[in-house]
């Protein structure tokens, strides 16, 4: 049976505190929701009022299943590809992953939809009991004091109970933080421990001999008080707070969370950031942005390689069917070159070799058409220069002409309508044999050029594609000319840089123009 306190304003001043306290705890744990308004809780704790579930739905199913044999497959194809190549002939290949339906899928289904049923059961009852308890928080608070907490709870950006209760602590509370006392007590029983093990492996090697107590250095930086090394750790970004933790014991313990936890419930952006800021540092990992994962780095990955490492990675810039630079060659790249670690410097020389390809001509066609590629990292940049060579007789029109430079420059034209801003630059560099005509992408960092010549049949488009320094899988400098679901039924983002800008970086390594 659960008891109700009385509802007096008891809350007022300081020395009310402790007996309110403890009264808030009473309350919470007879409806057990304290986990939901411990004012020590992580900042990103979550909110059960806020709390969104996840309707299942059995097409996502049937995708993702169908994604799951596509991965098996690509692995058992990978090593099959890789027992051949030590001198296995005989290896099989893997059959084709079957089509998944709806049957497949529908016991799974079924069980998922049962559990977040009991999920909005649950959900419900929470609300209910924390409703009550908002209640008598509400009737126990003084009302100019409560306003004031409800003020700084919306201003950190939390305003559920918890962010009320914290603000409450802040303004009434302690002036020593109760985790900082316990973390202060483990760090000190600690330190004792180590010193009274030390005099008993000295004692045990010579008893006869007697040791003089070594003093533990304690670093400078852990002799701050408590409130203030929070203070300073709480001006790291996430990322950064999981590395310091790596560091040693004391700051294990300083920023002992549930990381688990937390990372699930962030945000997709805050994820790939969370990750990226993890991988800047791992010389063998990098961040996929399709799956949200550390991936190890696979040294078979290279822009002529059929293979993906992971198959969820589909944001791509592709140019052939044999030829892609997709964002692991780029995160990597520019990773490796900063490290310069030497256990991965052939696989960098393999993701930044030059690359050529040429077409068999057709009947009657004089000029090969050819295919080169060369990428360089400059100023903490990947660059890529491309450069295509095809045939080009007289008397054919510019809509025939479908090269396609990224997602918004280049296709298929129209023999009917106008022809677009890149066919006009094609039919203007047809009818001036020999002048390179320039232009530029105005919703991605890529310049280009095309020239007739030498030959009357010889159609030369250069293009030069500025992919950035790649600092997460949110960076636009990546995401807008590449091939991916940003994309491809929208504009995507959009980013200007000055015309000719990457070209000359490219060529002289000169400061890039501004990016807007």
């Amino acid at each position: 049976m659960k008891t109700e306190c009385p509802t007096t304003a008891r809350l007022r001043h300081r020395k009310d505190w402790p007996s309110w306290l403890i009264q808030l705890k009473f309350q919470a744990h007879q409806h057990d929701i304290w986990e939901y308004i411990d004012p020590t809780a992580p900042p990103n704790a979550s909110d059960p009022t806020q709390r969104i579930l996840y309707i299942p739905k059995i097409d996502e199913l049937v995708s993702w299943r169908q994604v799951q044999l596509k991965e098996q497959y690509s692995r058992e194809l990978r090593a099959a590809y890789s027992a051949r190549a030590r001198g296995s002939p005989q290896q099989p290949l893997p059959p084709a992953p079957a089509v998944v339906t709806h049957d497949d899928v529908r016991e799974e289904f079924i069980a998922r939809l049962v559990e977040y049923y009991e999920a909005v059961v649950e959900r419900d009852d929470i609300r209910k009991e924390y409703r009550t308890v908002w209640n008598w928080v509400h009737a126990t608070v003084d009302a100019s004091v409560l306003s004031a907490a409800r003020a700084t709870a919306a201003a950190e950006d939390d305003c559920s109970l918890r962010g009320v209760v914290r603000a409450l602590r802040g303004r009434f509370g302690p002036a020593r933080d109760r985790e900082g006392s316990v973390v202060r007590r483990l760090f000190l029983g600690r330190v004792l421990v180590r010193r009274a093990l030390k005099r008993v492996k000295a004692l045990a090697k010579d008893p006869a001999h007697r040791v003089q107590p070594q003093t533990y250095t304690v670093p400078s930086f852990l002799k701050l008080p408590n409130e203030m090394l929070f203070h300073i750790i709480s001006f790291l970004e996430l990322h950064d707070q999981f590395i310091l933790r790596q560091t040693c014991k004391d700051m294990q313990i300083l920023l002992q969370k549930d990381w688990r936890l937390l990372f699930t419930r962030l945000a997709v952006s805050q994820k790939l950031d969370f990750l990226a800021g993890l991988a800047f540092t791992s010389p063998n990992h990098w961040v996929c942005g399709g799956c949200h994962l550390l991936h190890r780095i696979d040294t078979n990955d290279i822009p002529w390689h059929l293979l993906r490492t992971c198959p969820y990675d589909t944001n791509r810039a592709c140019f052939l069917s044999r030829f892609d630079i997709r964002e692991s060659h780029v995160q990597l790249a520019l990773k490796l070159m900063r490290l310069k670690t030497a256990a991965n410097q052939e696989y960098l020389k393999k993701i930044m070799s030059p690359f050529t390809f040429e077409y068999a001509p057709s009947p009657g066609q004089k000029t090969k058409t050819s295919f080169h590629a060369a990428p360089k990292v400059i100023a903490d940049r990947f660059i890529l220069y491309t450069q295509r060579a095809l045939s080009y007789p007289q008397g054919l029109g510019v809509w025939q002409v479908s090269e396609r430079i990224c997602r918004h420059i280049g296709g298929s034209e129209s023999g009917v309508g106008p022809p677009t801003e890149f066919g006009k630059a094609i039919k203007l560099a047809v009818n001036q044999p020999g002048i390179e005509v320039n232009g530029h992408c105005s919703r991605c960092l890529i310049d280009y050029s095309i020239i007739l010549g030498p030959g009357p049949d010889r159609l030369t488009i250069r293009a030069w594609y500025d992919y950035g320094s790649y600092k997460s899988p949110n960076d636009k400098s990546w995401t807008a000319p590449v091939y991916g679901t940003s994309n491809t039924y929208s504009p995507g983002p959009k980013v200007y840089r000055d015309s000719g800008s990457i070209r000359m970086l490219y060529a002289t390594g000169t400061t890039l123009g501004n990016v807007r």
